[in-house]
């Protein structure tokens, strides 16, 4: 799975700023990444982990179908891995947003059986029995957003992030990392004053 640096950056900026819920934010952020793996991989015991295994959870594949409760979308992504074998995933624009117990995750993703076809995905966390497990997925993107009002003003916070990386631009990312402090440590470890631009503390503290 090919997944660019920015998020990793990106949950670096926050750890300074947003203390309380970082350690679940990174939680989330994990489940996410196992749950990419092992679609990779096609590993359908690995995905049973990772779902819950509750009534509410739904699936819904790329062609529209949406299957309910767990054996059912075990019984599909079986019957897709069986189909397609090991894959790949490359992903960007990955964003996370918490709202009590429950997590969204968004990202723009390339899927190797399709490799010319862009995609978005949406994909539903509760929090169960003090981990994070997966209730919801569509490969297509449709599930609405936890927090209509914070992805709108945060997705393209996260967008910039990616670009000034991918650019290897630090003067366009050193304003956005900025926290609540009014100094801030650079990725090259220098400490720099907080720039009237940067996002703060308090814009992050919605995520």
């Amino acid at each position: 799975m090919k997944i660019t640096h920015a998020l990793i950056a990106f949950l670096c900026f926050l750890a300074p700023t947003f203390v309380p819920t970082n350690q679940e934010f990174q939680a989330v952020y994990n489940t996410h990444i196992a749950w990419k793996t092992a679609f990779e991989k096609a590993d359908i015991a690995a995905v049973s982990e990772i779902w819950s295994h509750a009534a509410d959870t739904t699936l819904i594949t790329l062609g529209g179908k949406k299957k309910n409760g767990f054996r059912e979308i075990q019984a599909a992504l079986f019957l897709s891995f069986q189909l397609t074998g090991e894959t790949q995933i490359d992903e960007s624009n990955l964003l996370i947003t918490l709202s009590g117990d429950k997590a969204l995750a968004t990202s723009d993703y390339r899927w190797s059986p399709l490799p010319n076809v862009p995609l978005k995905a949406t994909e539903l966390y509760r929090k169960e029995n003090g981990g994070w497990k997966m209730i919801a997925q569509d490969g297509a993107g449709g599930l609405e957003p936890l927090r209509k009002d914070d992805e709108t003003r945060l997705r393209p916070l996260v967008q910039k992030i990616f670009g000034a990386i991918a650019l290897a631009d630090i003067d366009k990312l050193l304003p956005l990392v900025a926290g609540n402090d009014k100094t801030y440590v650079a990725l090259d470890g220098t400490v720099h004053q907080k720039l009237d631009e940067a996002v703060t503390g308090a814009d992050l503290e919605k995520i």
